[in-house]
């Protein structure tokens, strides 16, 4: 079986759905391929405000009340407080898909990695610096390189993948929001049935069915702003 694993590395439900994922991967015959879906890159992302800040920290409290997941006052004070920052996944996804160009199956390692350092040790992986040096502590350290001056051949690589996660959401006419919730995951064997959402339900019996839906109201039209792009 082929999971598609619809995802952002600052999505804090992806996060939340981090122990079933773990899970999943673990099932016999089940290969489960990450798919970023670019939901806060480009025109996604945004400054962390006041009042962003205060409405990301609501959410995350009602994740962990549902998930056991830990979002620290270290990620609060120095991510969602921090001064001038950027709430911006570009960095992130691309040092992930630079781990699995260098380390096949290793995408998901990079992802819990890079998510543990935002939510638990407060690290802000909005910025391509920290990204790097988290790779680097995670044992990337060739896609830690490649991060902190990414080549035109990555880049592309990055808007492809992207590219192909939502052709993949509008065949099956997802549409994202800031409460998407990437547990949903798609696969392209079980789409006519979805047997994932079961699956995901016996793993994850603390969830609502509420927060097991899509919610409209977000543009997939985004642009990518990384470095070398217009």
């Amino acid at each position: 079986m082929h999971l598609t694993y619809l995802y952002d590395p600052l999505c804090g439900w992806c996060y939340g759905a981090a122990p079933a994922l773990d899970k999943m991967a673990k099932l016999d015959n089940l290969t489960v391929v990450l798919a970023p879906t670019g939901l806060f890159a480009g025109e996604g992302a945004r400054p962390v405000d006041e009042r962003f800040a205060a409405y990301a920290w609501h959410n995350d409290q009602r994740i962990n009340r549902l998930t056991g997941q830990v979002f620290s006052q270290l990620y609060r004070d120095q991510v969602l407080a921090g001064a001038a920052s950027m709430f911006d996944s570009a960095p992130a996804t691309l040092g992930i898909i630079a781990v699995g160009l260098r380390q096949r199956g290793k995408e998901r390692e990079a992802l819990k990695a890079l998510q543990i350092a935002r939510y638990v040790d407060g690290r802000n992986t909005s910025e391509i610096a920290v990204v790097a040096d988290v790779l680097d502590q995670a044992g990337f350290a060739d896609s830690a390189a490649r991060v902190r001056a990414p080549d035109e051949a990555l880049l592309e690589i990055y808007r492809n993948r992207i590219g192909k996660s939502r052709q993949l959401m509008a065949a099956f006419r997802m549409v994202v929001s800031p409460r998407f919730w990437s547990a949903t995951a798609i696969s392209a064997a079980w789409c006519a049935a979805m047997p994932c959402s079961a699956a995901l339900t016996d793993l994850l019996p603390s969830f609502r069915r509420r927060d097991r839906s899509f919610s409209a109201g977000r543009s997939m039209n985004y642009r990518q702003t990384l470095p070398g792009q217009h």
